[in-house]
């Protein structure tokens, strides 16, 4: 199976639009019956399952690609938008807990 295109996905740092390349190759083997399915499962470098009349196809493939997709998505730090810089002293400052701070210092 191979899989190649661009998803769009959402940055969970700044949570604009992050694109992402999908390329993806898998082997998955059809058993014809449970006897070849159980030899297949021994060897772990290989994906098996037992292929029936009414499979769904188009499940295996969407199976895939959420397996190819990254958990958190995220730009690059230097390409996200998030307003923050890189040393993180506005996301402190903007941060809600940054008054709480300064109370803190002040009593």
């Amino acid at each position: 199976m191979d899989i190649q295109g661009v998803v769009s996905l959402q940055c969970q740092r700044c949570l604009q639009e992050l694109e992402h390349v999908l390329d993806i190759h898998a082997v998955l083997l059809l058993a014809q019956n449970e006897q070849e399915l159980q030899s297949f499962d021994e060897d772990e470098s290989v994906d098996c399952i037992l292929a029936q009349p009414d499979m769904d196809v188009l499940s295996l493939i969407e199976d895939e690609i959420i397996l190819g997709l990254p958990v958190s998505p995220r730009h690059e730090q230097s390409e996200c938008t998030s307003g923050g810089r890189e040393d993180g002293k506005a996301a402190r400052e903007a941060s809600p807990f940054a008054a709480l701070a300064a109370l803190k210092k002040t009593h």
